[in-house]
């Protein structure tokens, strides 16, 4: 009908040129680059460090610091001395606990010493613990 050769030609010419390029349309997200990303976290994260002191927020110095810390541990070794001495008092299986209690705690600062040599000197320490097996 209507279909000639020179249709034929223009329908493989549109074939083989190529499509023009997509147009590009600035994505929101891809605005700033990977740089000023980095570069916004990097600031955020310093105005976070930089947003209080952590330490000393009750405004105290540190020798009414060092008080009130003193004051509140002895306030809590009466307390746990009170609950001894009410245990003890209690029956002979209450002072035999808190005499297990003593020799336990006995035996855990002596190991804490014997570490702490083992820290110091190890070699010391390991002639100390062959001499023991001889």
């Amino acid at each position: 009908p209507d279909f000639s050769a020179r249709d034929a030609c223009e329908q493989v010419d549109r074939a083989r040129t190529p499509s023009p390029p997509p147009r590009l349309v600035p994505h929101p997200q891809l605005d700033t680059m990977a740089r000023g990303l980095s570069r916004e976290q990097s600031k955020e994260k310093n105005l976070k460090k930089q947003g209080g002191n952590k330490g000393n927020t009750e405004g105290l110095t540190p020798q009414a610091r060092a008080e009130r810390d003193a004051a509140a541990m002895a306030a809590k070794k009466a307390a746990k001395d009170a609950q001894k001495a009410e245990l003890a008092a209690s029956s002979a299986e209450g002072a035999a606990a808190v005499a297990e209690m003593e020799k336990r705690k006995a035996a855990q600062r002596q190991a804490k010493n014997d570490r702490k040599l083992d820290n110091f000197n190890p070699q010391l320490a390991k002639a100390a613990k062959n001499a023991g097996k001889k």
